[in-house]
């Protein structure tokens, strides 16, 4: 038979019984923002200005959300609230992404997101390579890893192909510009610069939501979602016998 579980400790039934007003509520309309949201992706996506390079972006962080909010919508339904603020803190990012692409210079920015998406790609697909000297270092450091004794060390066919690839996107002549000046931002103590630093842009999310002025926002959720993202968020934890007491300061 099917273990049972703790009702103390986890009681689905009760909690979607508690939760049913939010749920008749919220779940529908989530469910058709979800729906007009794919709608509008679908028209964006088909009409000309999507046939260019410097859309990808846009369409990508708006799929983005999308996902994160239909996720969010079974969540809900389900009456597991908590772990939807690491579906918000996701969006939360998407958004901003979203804002400060359409802000001004959406080409140049576009292809700002694009070249540090490829350089991300290509420092992964390195590091999964045995004969590149980034991967051989990658598997000396982690040989004592547990999951190498049961999987052994990770390994992609194809690599060099899809890094050539890759690299000859970043390449391109019409990216030279932006690709410059990404190269100047990534150093050896800032190996991985946010693609919206770029030309003296915001150097942290942070920033970025102060741009918009979304300093409060930031600091009164993002970083609340942040916490249970990381692991460290207690006020939920509701459940377990003797925890220890949440201190709240005024």
């Amino acid at each position: 038979m099917p273990t049972a579980p703790v009702k103390e400790f986890l009681d689905r039934e009760r909690v979607r019984d508690i939760s049913k007003p939010v749920i008749e509520i919220a779940s529908p309309l989530l469910k058709e923002v979800v729906n007009y949201a794919t709608n509008v992706l679908d028209k964006c996506q088909s009409s000309k200005k999507a046939d260019k390079e410097e859309a990808f972006p846009l369409l990508a962080l708006y799929a983005h959300i999308i996902q994160m909010a239909d996720s969010a919508e079974v969540l809900i339904s389900n009456g597991c609230g908590p772990p939807g603020y690491l579906l918000l803190r996701s969006s939360y990012e998407a958004r901003l992404s979203i804002r400060y692409l359409l802000e001004q210079d959406t080409d140049k920015r576009s292809v700002a997101w694009l070249i540090k998406y490829y350089d991300d790609e290509i420092t992964y697909l390195e590091i999964m390579d045995p004969t590149n000297p980034k991967g051989k270092e990658y598997r000396e450091r982690h040989k004592d890893d547990d999951i190498y004794k049961i999987a052994g060390p990770p390994s992609l066919r194809g690599i060099a192909e899809q890094v050539a690839e890759l690299r000859t996107k970043l390449n391109q002549p019409s990216f030279a510009g932006v690709y410059a000046e990404y190269k100047k931002q990534k150093t050896k103590n800032r190996p991985y610069p946010e693609w919206y630093s770029l030309f003296n842009g915001p150097t942290s999310l942070k920033k970025l939501a102060e741009h918009f002025k979304e300093g409060a926002i930031y600091e009164s959720l993002y970083r609340l979602w942040s916490k249970t993202s990381h692991a460290n968020e207690a006020t939920d934890a509701f459940f377990i016998r003797n925890p220890i007491p949440i201190v709240e300061v005024s």
